[in-house]
């Protein structure tokens, strides 16, 4: 028999048997929509909601390290962005670059607010402050492996600072490293916009290294962030196994990560709750019809011709519910969409079709499906036709 034959048979008997087809297929819609709402929530939510928290900071891990070659050994396994970087215990006020307040030029009480960081060169693709810095260059440029005619080393000032100090472009001062006023040359290599977001002045990781063999205690104080928010477990666990001291917001993260699991979890329940509700109900469909196989198996159908029957009668059912339930699965989203644009503040959020859960969820029930066959086939082979044909 042709698949199309097997298809329109199986129509057939759907229409036969409407009422019972009807009651299973509604509450098969409703959890077929449910699960295509978590999973998608599982894949897509869960990343929205971490770029928010990476807007406002709550997904930074803050790592303290000695050597850059330590950092370098992480973002080869786990790419990340590298957000502040400042040097742990040490002030670095404008002093440590031998301002003083009497330099100051109106508001001298201000010099004090003045903070200094760290620009790591080996990480610049995603190397947050490098990339501030190289977009909002005022004066001068922006070029840290470069060094001037008398080897001195760049630093690049926010323009806040450099107007109270009366620095610009080109300017050279002296870096201070170490509590017996040592120092190396430097250079003003650029000015930058101020943003509250960063520190007012960044001296180039080569001033840090002599800063650190100057003074071996120092440390490098770092935040960091993921590129994938999925991967911030995986760094966390890292850094505890290298014995690198992180501080984060566990609280923020593991309500998240629980979140994460709880959505495939239950994506998981629905599926096999779903691969059930099927399983039964082509056994409640073959015990009604019991009678009618056994005497198409009389007459000459083969045990897999009634399989495939059953086979075409989960693929229309899955087809039917499947259009009802993206409609529905894609009404419930939006309402989830406008809660959490609601409660994360987002603007020019649009809730989109769940195209990659639908498939994906499509695939994961044709294995249930195949499951149900299965399942099907061992309960009707030991079903004996002569004796079927005697009892009706």
């Amino acid at each position: 028999m042709k698949i199309k034959n097997y298809f329109i048979l199986a129509v057939q008997e759907i229409r036969a048997n409407f009422l019972l087809f009807v009651f299973y297929m509604t509450i098969f819609i409703l959890l077929l929509s449910v699960s295509i709402t978590f999973l998608d929530s599982a894949l897509f939510l869960t990343d929205k909601i971490a770029s928010t928290m990476q807007k406002i900071g709550t997904d930074n891990i803050i790592i303290s390290i000695e050597k850059t070659s330590d950092l370098e050994q992480i973002a080869k396994v786990i790419p990340m962005r590298l957000y502040e970087c400042k040097v742990k215990g040490y002030e670095f006020d404008p002093t440590r670059l031998g301002l003083s307040q009497n330099e100051t030029t109106r508001d001298s009480s201000s010099f004090t607010t003045f903070s200094g960081g760290v620009l790591l060169k080996d990480y610049q693709p995603n190397n947050q402050v490098a990339l501030f810095i190289s977009n909002n260059i005022l004066s001068g440029e922006f070029a840290p492996n470069s060094q001037n005619t008398e080897d001195a080393l760049p630093i690049w000032i926010s323009s806040s600072m450099a107007k109270a100090f009366g620095i610009d472009s080109g300017n050279k001062l002296h870096f201070i490293v170490s509590e017996h006023k040592n120092s190396v040359p430097i250079y003003v290599q650029g000015l930058f916009t101020s943003n509250t977001a960063f520190s007012d002045y960044y001296i180039s990781e080569e001033i840090y290294n002599i800063f650190n063999f100057n003074n071996a205690d120092s440390k490098l104080q770092i935040t960091v962030s993921p590129l994938r928010f999925r991967d911030i477990y995986s760094l966390i666990n890292m850094l505890r196994k290298l014995d690198i001291p992180c501080l984060y917001s566990e609280q923020t993260i593991r309500s998240t990560q629980m979140m994460y699991v709880a959505f495939y979890i239950s994506t998981i329940i629905l599926l096999t709750a779903l691969s059930g509700i099927l399983f039964h109900l082509l056994i409640l469909y073959y015990n009604r019809r019991t009678t009618f196989f056994a005497m198409c198996q009389a007459i000459g159908m083969s045990h897999g011709d009634v399989l495939m029957i059953l086979f075409c009668i989960s693929e229309v059912i899955l087809l039917v519910t499947t259009i009802f339930s993206s409609a529905l699965s894609y009404f419930v989203q939006y309402k989830i969409e406008a809660y959490i644009n609601k409660v994360f503040l987002f603007q020019n959020v649009q809730v989109r079709f769940p195209f990659i859960s639908l498939i994906l969820i499509i695939f994961l029930l044709q294995l249930c499906i195949l499951f149900a066959i299965k399942k099907v086939s061992k309960t009707i082979k030991g079903i004996n036709i002569n004796e079927l044909l005697r009892c009706e």
